[in-house]
């Protein structure tokens, strides 16, 4: 039995490789995204109420530790809205290149379009986990700081 070559029609192979762009990009979007939206915007609201609380008047109690806590917090906050915007633009280049394949009438090969799918979820979910590594180690900074400047102001 001889083995060919699977090339599938363009149109039937953009309408199933851009549900399968449309589909990952959206997941990981929203699964990362809502997690270190939600930890980055927690954890700068309750570490700044904690640090607040702890020093009380004293503000000059906080260290250039508080403010690189909190940059970090906002910084992730804005990566992660970036990885938002990113995923939705990538996906928009790939409807864009299919639908010009569609308009020249060319076949794809099916693991040339998968390929450029798994391109741009690898790029995509390499830089979700680096926000998600630097808000993991800004939450575990911020305990340390925490308990350093509670023991420091008692």
């Amino acid at each position: 039995m001889s083995r060919k070559k699977k090339t599938i029609e363009i149109p039937d192979k953009l309408v199933e490789g851009w549900e399968k762009v449309e589909k990952a990009i959206d997941e990981n979007a929203d699964l990362l995204s809502e997690r270190t939206y939600s930890l980055a915007a927690g954890g700068l609201a309750l570490s700044f109420t904690v640090m607040s609380f702890i020093v009380g008047e004293d503000k000059a109690a906080l260290g250039w530790q508080a403010l690189v806590i909190w940059s970090l917090f906002l910084l992730c906050i804005i990566l992660d809205t970036i990885s938002i915007f990113s995923a939705k633009r990538k996906a928009e280049k790939l409807e864009l290149l299919f639908r010009e394949k569609v308009n020249q009438g060319q076949t794809m090969p099916e693991t040339e379009v998968n390929k450029m799918i798994d391109k741009t979820n690898r790029s995509i979910n390499r830089f979700n986990m680096i926000v998600f590594i630097l808000l993991l180690i800004t939450i575990v900074w911020t305990f340390i700081y925490s308990y350093l400047l509670l023991i420091k102001v008692s």
